[in-house]
Order: structure tokens, then sequence, then C-alpha cells
């Protein structure tokens, strides 16, 4: 099963990269919105998360992309990585899933995860 993660913060790709496989899912790693919209597209992908600010479409732009193409639906989850504040009504317009912090912990991923392999990604 595929997790895609995507921005252009290197270091961060690496820990939450390396956090998502550890948990034992395949992970895709997309430097911009572009890539990330293709990768979701040639992989699809049973969560994606996207760095807020990134190039060539942001992670809000990126979750609306992705939520405006009928072939992938408004059931995958796709989550705004910032530790900054984000206006709830922002989330709502881009259809994200929810904000994950940049600044966390290994296990905030593992039960991310693992609530929605629960429930079915």
């Amino acid at each position: 099963m595929y997790i895609l993660v995507a921005g252009d913060d290197a270091t961060l790709l690496d820990v939450l990269a390396g956090e998502i496989a550890s948990e034992g899912y395949d992970v895709i790693v997309a430097m911009n919105g572009q890539e990330a919209y293709e990768q979701v597209l040639a992989h699809d992908p049973a969560v994606v998360f996207v760095r807020a600010s990134m190039p060539v479409f942001n992670g809000f732009e990126t979750c609306a992309l992705l939520r405006g193409d009928p072939d992938i639906g408004a059931k995958l989850p796709v989550f705004v990585v910032t530790d900054e504040s984000v206006d709830p009504h922002k989330l709502d317009e881009a259809g994200a899933t929810g904000v994950f912090p940049v600044t966390h912990d290994a296990h905030d991923v593992r039960e991310l995860l693992a609530a929605y392999a629960t429930t079915g990604f």
C-alpha cells in the first residue's frame, strides 16, 4: 500500500517517509504539487501528505486539484502538513482531510495511519 509525501523540504520528507516506511507502507515522494498530482494518478496511494508551502502548486492547491479530478474523488485522505494555524474554511475549500503537524512524534504518524487502516483506506 502506497503513501505519498510531498514537499520541498528534504529533511521533512526524509523523516516523514522514514516514519511511514517503518509502519510497513511503501512511500512515494514528490518535490512539488504537480509531481504529487502525477504520482497520485500513477500509484493510487491510500493517503497523501502535502506540505502547505511547496513549489508549482502549494498544498491547498494540490488538494483542490486532486479533489477536482473525477478519477481520484473525495475519498482519498489528503493531509496538509504545516505547523501554522490554518483557517478551517481554507481547509474546506481545498477539500483537505485535515492538518498534520510538521513538528510531530513518530507515534502521531502511527496513530493516524492506524486509524485509517481500521476504517479502511
